[in-house]
């Protein structure tokens, strides 16, 4: 398409030329008139070099039907009194111009309809203009025969001429033109119109030069700019016509250039936002914040340590004046604590006060909220003891039906639907770039899947792999990069044609198996005209050719001062580099610049590390300091939502052939990878196939973390202090350590079947997290509940079921309200719009829920056997053996003698207690000081596993192209 745009601008910026004036030529007359015929200098198969008949004639009366063209496409030359104006061109000259200005029309009119009107008119007075003789001079003419109405008759043709143009006239109407935007190329027009020099080192008269040579492949003939101003030495005019400038209208009923293409249209000042850093400085070197928060530590530690003091002071003045026996009276009356009778469910005294007359606390001394939370409790109370005993006293009907529930519930797991791509991770299914982009990719074909290759140049001098010194045609001595030594290139390109050639295996509906290559699921943007891959690499500005690659060109000429020189590859991509959409005709070694498959390579993403560290993009980038190639496959893509059988089936053949891509470039890294490379590479679906990697990986992690887990649990739990395995087999929890495991691990399933029957999706950070998750939560209340029950011994008048109620009546209504703190806090995480923390924050709370419910029913069955079986002294596990009934337990365990004893005790002294509350206050200033400091935002690598081939992607993402 890039082609097809260039070639007949160039055309119709050259064809204009054909008017010139030779010196014995009167002023004010014309200097050709008409197509004449084919330039003889060329094969008779030329098409592209046709004159115009010279003529030194005044102007000649247009007709109604050429002033009709005129008006239309020189209108600065049709007369204000609408009669039919003289001029230097026929009707054939008109309408190749008209036929020539479509395609400029479609690059800058809709845009910037000004610098259309300008450039137009550079080339109508050329053509046209009725005093042609005065700035155009005829420099060279060639006798041949014409065709046409000229046919068979030798003509005088036009073969050279000198157009004298004014440098204002030139430098505005480049003004007028080099902002236009052109959006196939991401670049201005100027990357079309000037030839090699690109928009980067275009100028007015480069630009000039560059449409009227000949050598560039499109003019018929040499059009060669002369810039002045006011008169030449030998009488010739500068043509100055004026020149409307972009942000104005260039004629009535015609709109001025918008403000994209031409700054000085832009009517808002747009305002200069400064971003305030929160990481402020209150003097050189100092944080602010830091600073302030230590000041607020500083003062706030001195006023805590003063009002201790201050405090201690007045306390210790009153001990001295109270009566010892009163205080001790009043102290334990005041200090008296209100106990639940488990029995009938009223308030006693668990002391009885001292002095009759002090009345003991009741529920009516009680404010409405205390006494309503009370009630509550004590109905929980009730209600836990009551459930307790029923399920000790029928332990495995509980279990059975506990479990049947939890394991019906996990069966959804067969309906599970597990999301794995980021876009539907991360992205909210409601925000309006979420929202639009399911719209594009349902309306139409989502964007492009990529496939890519970085690979950096290692310089090792032992394999000519070095930075080295270029000379380029203006003389610059430019250093390149080690990526242009021509081996590194030959390897890259070995590399892709290795690529180009994978195989992979795909099985059809007929269920036989086919092979396909890249071609087959490739993007190719020209098809059916050219069935080339859209691959983006350096080589393809020599298009993929080895032979291209070694071309040269000996030139006695050169350039710039007429020196001899010998055009190279290095030549070439430098052109390159400044026009990507470079013809074959405007190029020294007579090499496109275009890739096979028909479009440009924009140099600035398909080499990496020209960018000055700790810079951004530079205004004037130096690409052949890169020391990087970036090879980039381009698919196509289908809606992965569509169930349309030519999606489905071309989605599933482009994530085939990535997988083979990935294998393939992990082994050829591992065998064949030249040691002065250096690669990274990436697919479209490696994120996916990484994070699933990583949770199957993760599995053997979940499951020693469970075994350990159960390993403490056992041996913390269980009591024997002595060394008699007799002893250790009674009273240790093997069988119910692993129950409480299974039972965490039962809920986690359980949540998971409960969403996958609702139909909301998983990720793969539940099965990584949320296991852990519950599991110490879950592990928590089994030490709550079994050890509550070691250190509750049972009364006179309990039975075994009665005892267990009790213990579960004490600790259940804490270990609910836990649980729907816990659950509540995650379920409104589910508000959140990322799709990843809201099945997160759903599965979690659930799967909390869940756990509580399976302790309450089926652990606390199983802690009723447990405790009938070491009451009865039958071995764990082996249930079957006794032992001896006059071995006693050992009593409290060493953690718990541990912080009953020395921690407990050391914790509540005075002068640590206050240690304590300064260390966390400081604690929480560090924290709000470093605060700003935290980095907002989700980085890729965090994702993924520490040895996947991706890390190394994401870095020289940031090193080479950031």
């Amino acid at each position: 398409m890039i082609s097809k745009i260039i070639l007949p601008t160039a055309w119709f910026l050259l064809i204009f030329s054909h008017s010139t004036w030779s010196a014995s030529v009167p002023p004010g007359q014309c200097i050709w008139h008409d197509r004449c015929g084919p330039d003889p200098d060329y094969p008779p198969s030329d098409s592209q070099h046709y004159l115009m008949c010279q003529y030194d004639g005044p102007a000649r009366q247009v007709t109604q039907e050429m002033a009709l063209i005129v008006q239309d496409i020189c209108p600065h030359l049709s007369n204000k009194d609408g009669s039919l104006p003289s001029l230097c061109c026929s009707l054939n000259q008109l309408q190749d111009m008209k036929k020539n200005f479509e395609l400029p029309a479609g690059l800058i009119a809709q845009t910037c309809p000004t610098c259309y009107y300008n450039f137009r008119k550079n080339f109508c007075d050329l053509t046209c203009h009725p005093h042609q003789s005065e700035f155009v001079r005829v420099d060279g003419v060639v006798h041949g025969l014409g065709d046409g109405e000229y046919a068979g008759e030798n003509k005088t043709m036009v073969k050279a001429v000198t157009y004298h143009v004014s440098e204002e006239f030139n430098t505005r109407t480049y003004e007028s033109c080099k902002n236009v935007q052109f959006p196939s190329t991401s670049d201005t027009v100027m990357g079309l119109l000037c030839g090699p020099h690109g928009s980067k080192d275009c100028t007015a008269k480069r630009w000039f030069d560059y449409m009227g040579s000949i050598t560039n492949g499109y003019s018929p003939f040499q059009i060669n700019y002369d810039y002045g101003s006011g008169h030449t030495p030998d009488n010739y005019t500068y043509h100055n016509p004026p020149v409307t400038p972009c942000q104005m209208s260039p004629q009535p009923g015609v709109a001025a250039c918008g403000c994209a293409d031409c700054p000085q249209a832009c009517k808002i000042n747009i305002p200069q936002f400064i971003t305030q850093d929160v990481n402020w400085q209150i003097f050189p070197g100092v944080d602010g914040l830091g600073f302030f928060m230590f000041i607020i530590f500083f003062v706030g530690t001195v006023i805590f340590i003063t009002i201790l003091c201050v405090v201690g002071r007045r306390n210790k003045f009153k001990i001295n004046l109270v009566h010892p026996v009163n205080e001790e009276s009043v102290t334990k009356n005041v200090v008296q604590e209100i106990s639940l009778n488990q029995r009938n469910g009223s308030y006693q005294s668990s002391n009885q006060p001292s002095n009759p007359e002090v009345k003991p606390p009741s529920l009516d001394d009680l404010n409405f909220l205390d006494r309503l939370g009370a009630k509550l409790e004590t109905k929980m109370t009730r209600l836990f003891t009551w459930w307790g005993t029923v399920a000790a006293t029928h332990p495995i009907p509980v279990i059975i039906i506990s479990t049947g529930m939890a394991i019906v519930l996990s069966t959804g797991i067969l309906y599970l639907q597990v999301t794995t791509n980021p876009i539907e991770l991360w992205a909210s299914p409601t925000s309006r770039s979420r929202v639009e982009k399911d719209f594009f990719d349902s309306n139409f074909r989502p964007f492009y899947r990529t496939s890519q290759v970085i690979i950096h140049a290692k310089e090792m001098d032992e394999y000519n792999i070095t930075r080295f010194n270029f000379t380029d045609h203006l003389r610059n001595n430019l250093e390149m990069g080690p990526i242009f030594q021509k081996t590194f290139l030959k390897e890259v390109l070995k590399l892709q044609k290795k690529i180009e050639s994978l195989e992979f295996v795909y099985k059809e509906e007929d269920d036989m198996d086919y092979k396909y290559n890249l071609k087959t699921v490739c993007n190719k943007p020209l098809s059916p005209e050219i069935e080339e891959c859209n691959i983006q690499n350096v080589l393809a500005y020599w298009q993929d050719d080895e032979e291209l690659l070694d071309a040269e060109k000996y030139d006695p000429v050169g350039s710039d001062g007429d020196l001899p020189r010998t055009w190279n590859y290095l030549d070439h991509f430098l052109a390159c580099a400044n026009n990507p959409t470079l013809t074959s005709e405007s190029d020294k070694l007579n090499i496109r610049c275009m890739a096979r498959w028909g479009g440009p390579v924009q140099p600035y993403y398909c080499l990496g590390g020209f960018i000055p560290k700790d810079t951004s993009f530079p205004e004037n980038p130096d690409y052949h300091q890169a020391d990087a190639v970036v090879m980039t496959i381009i698919l196509n893509n289908y809606d992965s939502q569509s169930e349309e059988e030519e999606d489905v089936k071309g989605l599933e053949r482009a994530m085939a052939w990535e997988k083979t891509f990935i294998e393939f470039m992990l082994e050829w890294e591992e065998k064949e990878k030249p040691i002065y490379m250096d690669i990274a590479f990436n697919s479209e679906r490696s994120i996916e196939d990484e994070l699933e990697k990583e949770t199957y990986g993760d599995i053997m992690t979940i499951v020693l973390s469970y075994i350990i887990m159960f390993v403490y649990i056992t041996f913390t739990l269980g009591q024997a202090g002595s060394c008699s395995f007799s002893t250790f087999m009674i009273e240790s929890k093997v069988t119910l350590g692993l129950g409480g495991v299974l039972i965490v691990l039962l809920s986690v399933t359980a949540s998971i079947g409960v969403f996958a029957f609702v139909g909301v999706p998983a990720t793969l950070i539940i099965f990584e997290i949320i296991p852990f998750l519950v599991l110490a939560i879950g592990v928590d209340n089994i030490f709550i509940l079994v050890q509550t029950y070691q250190r509750e011994p049972r009364k006179d008048d309990e039975s075994h079921a009665e005892h267990v109620g009790r213990i579960v009546g004490e600790v259940a209504p804490s270990m609910l309200v836990s649980s729907i703190s816990e659950s509540t806090c995650f379920f409104l995480g589910a508000l959140s719009d990322m799709p990843a923390v809201q099945a997160f924050a759903l599965y979690a709370g659930m799967a909390i829920m869940l756990d509580f419910l399976m302790q309450i029913t089926c652990f606390v069955s199983l802690l009723s056997l447990d405790i009938s079986r070491e009451e009865n002294r039958r071995f764990d596990i082996l249930c079957c053996l006794k032992g001896d009934k006059n071995e006693e337990s050992s009593g409290d365990g060493m953690i718990y003698n541990f912080f009953k004893h020395l921690y407990g005790p050391f914790l509540m002294k005075e002068w640590v207690r206050a240690l304590v509350i300064i260390i966390f206050f400081g604690w929480a200033c560090s924290s709000v000081a470093v605060l700003p400091k935290i980095e907002v935002g989700l980085d890729p690598e965090i994702t993924i596993p520490d040895d996947s081939f991706l890390r190394k992607y994401f870095s020289f993402l940031k090193e080479y192209l950031s």
